[in-house]
C-alpha cells in the first residue's frame, strides 16, 4: 500500500431539525495538525460533547466540498472525546493525495 500525504481541514457540521430527536452539540474542537500520512495511526481531534450520541464521519474534498467517502459513525459520550482516523478508506485503500475537509455530524 501506497502511503499519500493529505492535507485537510476539519469542519464541524451542526444541523438540527424542529422534528429532529436532541443530537450531540461539539465545541472545543481541536485537531492534532493538518496533516496526515495514511494508514499510519494517532491523528486526531479533540472535543467535548454536550451528550451522547453518534457523530457520522465524511472525507470531503477541500476545493469542492463534494463528499469523497464516508469514514463511518461513532458512539460518543458526553464530556470530552477523542476521535483518530489512520487517513484509510473503509475498505483499506489511501484516498488520493490532495485537499480534503473532514465533516463531523
Amino acid at each position: 500500500m501506497k502511503k499519500h500525504l493529505l492535507s485537510f481541514i476539519l469542519a464541524v457540521c451542526l444541523c438540527s431539525s424542529s422534528g429532529a430527536l436532541a443530537a450531540p452539540v461539539l465545541t472545543d474542537v481541536f485537531a492534532d495538525g493538518m496533516g496526515i500520512v495514511t494508514g499510519e495511526a494517532g491523528w486526531g481531534f479533540t472535543f467535548a460533547a454536550t451528550e451522547g450520541g453518534t457523530l457520522a464521519r465524511a472525507l470531503l474534498d477541500g476545493a469542492t466540498g463534494e463528499k469523497v467517502a464516508d469514514l463511518g459513525a461513532k458512539a460518543v459520550e458526553a464530556g470530552e472525546g477523542r476521535i483518530e482516523w489512520n487517513g484509510l478508506l473503509g475498505d483499506g485503500s489511501s484516498p488520493a493525495p490532495g485537499e480534503y475537509a473532514i465533516a463531523v455530524q
